[in-house]
């Protein structure tokens, strides 16, 4: 239980009226003006900082001749209360719109994994709920969903985060890793062994991601570092269409998220290879733009990825969300 004393959390005194008049002020560095355009006297908006400045024990404006000019603790804690003021107004936004039903056009894009059960699922229950509400789905590889994002093309992408250095205005929140299989035909020789050894799956041909890729890189270490001849035999491409249509024509084998093959099994498009490949991905997660708010049925889309990766991804999620990556 919290026991902290009020005095020592002035926080929780603060009223939005503050945070306006600091909003205004800021604006117009005049106390009449403001007060006006917040619908108050000069007097009670006065009394309004003169409240907040004994509350922070700090001066957050120089009265000067002129006008007001904001301190540097005032410049940080007008800074602060806009996100505040903003944050307050989108939750108002938002429970409006859910109220009169909500709607608009929601863009996202996901690497392949989470498009065969994830977003499917979350796609069917936002539309059970809000009906009206539009989506675009764009599958992509990482190192494409990224730059979608930072220009506006997409509101939520879910992807596997770049170098760290890359990403600071990124707010990355961790789902699940990945764990990758060798797919084939039914049928396939290699389906039907009870097991199967690096060195045998090298002598076949594979269709495998391009290179440069994740994925890639991690295929080609497996084999070096087993001491095992890479398969000489491949095609690279990242094309599921193509990919399955190989598989199904001849004895090629594809490498895949472990997600995608078993959809693949279920449906009788491929049999799984009985070999542990040791070459887990990464975690993927969703990633959205620090500073651009989500409009509120992109809120919604948001919550309902969350919820349905809940189910899937239980033993799976990172014990903290919403870092920065």
């Amino acid at each position: 239980m919290d026991t902290a004393p009020q005095d020592k959390m002035p926080q929780r005194r603060l009223r939005l009226q503050q945070l306006r008049l600091l909003v205004s002020l800021d604006e117009t560095r005049n106390m009449a003006r403001s007060a006006e355009s917040l619908g108050m006297s000069q007097p009670a908006a006065s009394r309004v900082l003169r409240e907040l400045e004994e509350l922070m024990g700090i001066a957050l404006f120089e009265r000067l001749p002129r006008g007001l000019q904001p301190t540097w603790f005032g410049d940080s804690m007008i800074r602060h209360a806009r996100t505040a003021l903003s944050a307050v107004d989108h939750a108002f936004t938002e429970i409006a719109a859910m109220k009169s039903g909500l709607t608009g056009v929601v863009r996202i894009g996901t690497i392949m994994s989470p498009a065969t059960a994830l977003i499917p699922d979350a796609v069917v229950r936002v539309k059970q709920r809000f009906p009206q509400v539009r989506m675009i789905v764009r599958v992509e590889s990482s190192d494409t969903l990224f730059p979608m994002l930072r220009q506006g093309e997409l509101d939520i992408a879910i992807a596997r985060p770049l170098e760290e250095d890359k990403n600071q205005d990124i707010e990355f929140e961790p789902l699940a890793g990945e764990d990758v299989c060798a797919m084939v035909r039914v049928g396939h020789p290699l389906a039907r062994a009870s097991e199967v050894s690096l060195n045998e799956l090298a002598r076949w041909p594979w269709v495998v991601p391009e290179a440069g890729s994740v994925l890639r890189r991690r295929f080609d270490q497996l084999f070096r570092v087993n001491r095992v001849t890479p398969p000489a035999d491949f095609v690279e491409t990242g094309a599921q269409l193509l990919i399955t249509s190989l598989v199904g024509r001849s004895d090629t084998v594809a490498l895949l998220p472990r997600e995608v093959t078993e959809y693949y099994v279920s449906h009788g498009v491929g049999a799984l290879v009985p070999i542990t490949l040791d070459c887990r991905m990464d975690p993927f997660g969703i990633a959205t733009l620090l500073e651009a708010p989500l409009s509120p049925a992109a809120f919604a889309v948001l919550e309902t990825i969350r919820e349905r990766a809940a189910e899937l991804y239980l033993d799976e999620r990172e014990p903290q969300t919403g870092a920065r990556v």
